[in-house]
């Protein structure tokens, strides 16, 4: 009868696995030396095997600690689209449960009797020595055998202990997120973070194209249109889908609600969230010669005045180098009377402002107050 090694990807594989782990003792440590017949080469052998897999356990404990932080706030991440949670959190314990699965097998009985027809095979969690419902205590115990089983089995201890920690880390995120999914006030707060997260990143840039009218289909987008409510859509769609397919949500969100306020759909990258700032950034830039003092050196733009005009616009700081090349710069050099600056000039007096103690609102206000002729006083300081 061969066991077998197969453990469900899902919450009861992980609780029968752990339970197996717990029942370690050292009375059924040695009846797994015994059942098998191991010698001293056998055990250093073996030694030197759970060495491998206890490093292999830290790795994968330290990545999934490090996963686990961002995995429950996050409304999406990788991989969702493709694997159920649990099916996703047994891969990340791939040789964990490998090494495991090695472990128990060394300790499992030899048995060759034949199973019935139709009868399916134990489990090697079950059937070896390790986790047996029924064995043979050994009446002088490990203090009778040589000192390398006694380090045998604390290696073995203290390699199951590590293992549980893992486990049980994959069972309390799979019901801290069964527990998420019911909490609407939770899931909105996850979903508008997200959301923000994903609207900073090169991913979300990226999938702009200022020439397709057309929007490529959104999953995401489809199921929210299906849905009967917004709550019932972020109950079903948490970690069902991956940051790609929830970037491609975004920027059709985006980029419609950017068309009903006029904006084209690079205007929508940097002012999606507020196509009225979108619309007088657009309004300064094509009067922008008329503005007072913006001539520098050589026939080109003060560096001074395009700094106070990238932070009188409103975008992040890792937002700005784009915004000046691909929209400033375009439609200035088509345009304007001066020559507009390289992007390393407009960063070193950037920094050179920051060094003097000029805050981003104190240059912004600076700059509002420059355009007053071309957009009334009270649009100026929006």
């Amino acid at each position: 009868m061969i066991v077998t090694t197969i453990v469900e990807h899902d919450l009861t594989g992980l609780e029968k696995v752990i339970t197996a782990l717990e029942k370690l003792t050292t009375e059924r440590f040695i009846e797994g030396i015994r059942c098998r017949r191991r010698n001293m080469y056998d055990v250093e052998q073996q030694m030197e095997q759970v060495k491998k897999y206890q490093c292999r356990v830290n790795q994968e404990g330290r990545a999934l600690t490090k996963f686990s932080v961002d995995f429950i706030r996050l409304f999406a991440t990788d991989n969702n689209k493709c694997f159920e949670t649990a099916k996703k959190l047994f891969g990340k314990l791939s040789s964990t449960l490998a090494g495991l699965k090695k472990e128990f097998k060394w300790s499992t009985p030899r048995d060759h009797s034949q199973l019935p027809e139709g009868v399916e095979p134990p489990s090697v969690f079950e059937k070896s020595a390790f986790c047996a419902k029924e064995f043979t205590p050994d009446m002088l115990g490990l203090e009778s055998y040589p000192s390398a089983v006694g380090d045998l089995y604390n290696a073995i201890e203290t390699l199951f202990v590590s293992a549980t920690a893992n486990l049980a880390l994959c069972v309390q995120m799979i019901e801290h997120e069964a527990e998420v999914r019911e909490d609407v006030v939770l899931l909105r707060q996850i979903f508008e973070s997200s959301c923000e997260e994903l609207r900073q990143t090169i991913g979300y840039v990226t999938q702009y194209t200022s020439d397709n009218q057309e929007l490529p289909r959104s999953e995401m987008e489809e199921r929210q249109k299906t849905a009967k409510s917004f709550d019932e859509f972020l109950k079903n769609e948490y970690h069902r889908h991956d940051k790609k397919a929830m970037v491609l949500f975004l920027v059709n969100k985006t980029l419609r609600e950017a068309r009903r306020g006029g904006l084209t759909d690079l205007e929508a990258f940097f002012w999606g969230k507020n196509p009225e700032k979108g619309l007088q950034v657009r309004r300064v830039v094509e009067n922008f010669d008329s503005i007072p003092d913006i001539e520098g050196q050589a026939g080109k733009y003060s560096s001074k005045v395009i700094v106070e005009f990238l932070k009188w616009c409103g975008v992040p700081e890792s937002q700005e180098k784009k915004l000046y090349k691909e929209y400033f710069c375009p439609k200035i050099i088509a345009s304007g009377r001066l020559k507009p600056l390289g992007w390393s000039t407009i960063w070193t007096e950037r920094k050179k402002l920051e060094d003097s103690g000029s805050t981003n609102s104190r240059l912004a206000i600076r700059f509002g107050n420059k355009i007053i002729d071309i957009l009334p006083e009270e649009e100026t300081a929006a």
